[in-house]
């Protein structure tokens, strides 16, 4: 299974929770994947604070975030994001 999590205002909010979440599930043999509306060149801060984890680090440049996995060959199974508009692409800022 490949999860999506988003970064701003989900992992942000709680860091060492979502640390046990990733380590859960990698242990659990599922993927994770940071998922940010950012883009690319803003994203120094997630790379810095994931390093240490096994987990990909994705930035959708405002693109709907679903849209984009999708066109990069990635099927997300499940998502957890705090403005789930941004999934699907229906955020109007």
């Amino acid at each position: 299974m490949l999860i999506a999590l988003d970064w701003d205002e989900t992992y942000t909010c709680d860091p060492a929770f979502w640390q046990r979440f990733i380590s859960l599930a990698l242990n659990h043999e599922h993927d994770v994947v940071i998922v940010s509306a950012r883009f690319r060149d803003d994203i120094e801060e997630i790379r810095d604070e994931v390093d240490h984890l096994p987990v990909g680090v994705r930035a959708t440049g405002l693109l709907p975030k679903r849209a984009y996995m999708e066109s990069k060959g990635e099927h997300v199974d499940v998502w957890v994001d705090d403005w789930p508009e941004w999934i699907c692409g229906c955020a109007s800022g």
